[in-house]
Order: C-alpha cells, then sequence, then structure tokens
C-alpha cells in the first residue's frame, strides 16, 4: 500500500516537473494563461485555462500558440490556443480502438458542443460564442480530464 502512495508522488512529481518545464519555455506574450489550485494534500482540484484575444495589427500574421498539458491514463493530451477562440486539442498515443468524448459546456449547464473522438487531433470553435467561463471535457477509455475555459 505504502509502494503505491509514493509511486502516486512520483508520478504526481514528475508531472509537475514536466509542466514547469514546459511552461518556463514559453513566450512572456503569450495571449492567455493556466492556473491550477490545489487542496491542503496537495491534489490539484482546479485547472482553468484562460483565452484572450489578441490584438494583431494590420498586416502582422504572427501567431503565438499556447500549449498545455495533461495525462489521461497512458495517453497524453495538449491543448492549444493561439488566443481566437479556438482550441486544437491533441491526443498523443491515440489508436482506432480508443474510445473517446469531448463535451463543452456553459457554466449555466447548456452543452455547447458534444462530439465523439475518432483521430487524434480535434478543433473546437469558441470565437462565435460570448465571452465567459466553459467547462471543456475530454475523456478517453473512461478516464477523464476537464478544463476551464475563461473567454475573454
Amino acid at each position: 500500500m505504502k509502494t503505491n502512495y509514493i509511486k502516486s508522488i512520483i508520478l504526481s512529481a514528475r508531472k509537475i516537473i514536466l509542466l514547469l518545464l514546459v511552461l518556463g519555455n514559453t513566450p512572456m506574450n503569450m495571449t492567455g494563461k493556466i492556473t491550477f489550485a490545489y487542496d491542503a494534500s496537495g491534489n490539484r482540484i482546479k485547472r482553468e485555462l484562460v483565452i484572450t484575444q489578441k490584438n494583431i495589427a494590420p498586416g502582422n500574421h504572427a501567431e503565438v500558440n499556447e500549449n498545455f498539458y495533461d495525462s489521461i491514463g497512458e495517453k497524453s493530451v495538449t491543448l492549444t490556443s493561439d488566443g481566437s477562440g479556438i482550441v486544437q486539442i491533441s491526443i498523443n498515443n491515440f489508436n482506432r480502438d480508443d474510445i473517446g468524448h469531448v463535451s463543452v459546456y456553459s457554466l449555466s449547464g447548456i452543452n455547447i458542443m458534444d462530439m465523439g473522438i475518432t483521430e487524434s487531433h480535434i478543433s473546437i470553435d469558441l470565437s462565435s460564442s460570448p465571452k465567459g467561463v466553459y467547462i471543456l471535457s475530454v475523456t478517453i477509455n473512461e478516464s477523464q480530464t476537464t478544463w476551464k475555459i475563461r473567454k475573454k
């Protein structure tokens, strides 16, 4: 029993180190941010992706993409946002035998989008949705990750 506890601590430490390495190498002029919250025991209880609309001057087409990572079982999920309201979801090691599902809800419980996952790259378009807070849920083989997306 202690061995499982130690393994879970090591796995959590690896995730935190990977997150710090990834976030430490991101550009300073990002169009959004990600925040985490932990309970008293050190368990992550909240994850939030903030999308802000970027102001691009005419003729300036430089894109700043943000990448955020999480693990679902043996799969790795990457969320990418360029500030336009479109969120790209990439799932590493996804194969045809995996069963996946993506849902987006508003805080009032309205289902904005609901679809099955059939390939490793999915695009979610929130550009026409009003500013506000949305819940993004990605489920793969009965394992789930949930993100709070704030569109400014």
